[in-house]
């Protein structure tokens, strides 16, 4: 066999060692990186999709609306990473009374459930200004900086829901 036949078999073995070495590293990364599924919920969420759209629905008809200075441009005022006081509040168009509600508020990274956190709050927990709104204050714990999505979902009445998602940037 010719020196220049060697010489081509040599770096073509070299090119396939390094390829092998690449694939080694990324199957490694991956591996290592692994996120679990986005939404723990999403099987049962997925078979209620309809109840829980004519709950939503049934939410917007009756007139029932969640507030919070959140949901007003959030982009314009980045926020600092930390713990900030958020005020909103759960309110009724018609006047329909309020007489039982529970509020799931969740904060997660957009496509990742890394970091999720999420929180119940009642009635009982909030400021009654009249029989169709109450006001609540939460602290939200924003750990680092980047985008987080806050997600407010209530069950007012046993019959209606409502939900409402906003995206903040943390500098």
């Amino acid at each position: 066999m010719s020196r220049s036949l060697k010489r081509a078999f040599t770096i073509i073995g070299l090119f396939f060692i390094a390829l092998f070495i690449g694939i080694g590293f990324t199957l490694k990364l991956a591996f290592e990186n692994v996120e679990p599924v986005t939404d723990e919920r999403y099987y049962e969420r997925g078979l209620d999709y309809q109840q829980r759209l004519d709950a939503l629905n049934r939410g917007e008809a009756n007139g029932w609306e969640l507030d919070s200075s959140l949901f007003q441009d959030p982009e314009a005022r980045p926020l600092a990473p930390g713990v900030h006081p958020v005020e909103w509040t759960l309110a009724n168009r018609r006047g329909e009374e309020i007489q039982d509600a529970e509020v799931r508020i969740t904060l997660d990274r957009p496509a990742t459930s890394s970091g999720r956190t999420t929180s119940v709050v009642r009635l009982a927990d909030g400021e009654r200004i009249n029989a169709s709104l109450y006001r609540f204050k939460t602290n939200l714990a924003l750990p680092r900086g980047g985008y987080w999505d806050v997600t407010f979902e209530a069950k007012v009445n046993s019959d209606a829901e409502l939900s409402r998602t906003s995206r903040v940037f943390v500098r």
